[in-house]
């Protein structure tokens, strides 16, 4: 069976479709990151920098 006309326009939409589906997930993917990021370091600042401070003698790791 041959493919009908409309196939064709079909498939260049679909890969469009495609296109623009991957640079959303790009553009969410990138957005998640830099939270996790920001998450990441306020838990080693808040969190495990002064556990470790204090193990080490008190010594002072804010700057």
């Amino acid at each position: 069976m041959a493919p009908c006309a409309g196939v064709e326009a079909a498939d260049e939409g679909h890969e469009e479709f495609i296109a623009r589906g991957n640079v959303m997930d790009l553009a969410v993917g990138v957005i998640i990151g830099a939270a996790f990021g920001k998450i990441v370091d306020s838990a080693v600042s808040d969190l495990i920098m002064p556990i470790v401070g204090a193990v080490t003698g008190g010594v002072d790791f804010s700057n």
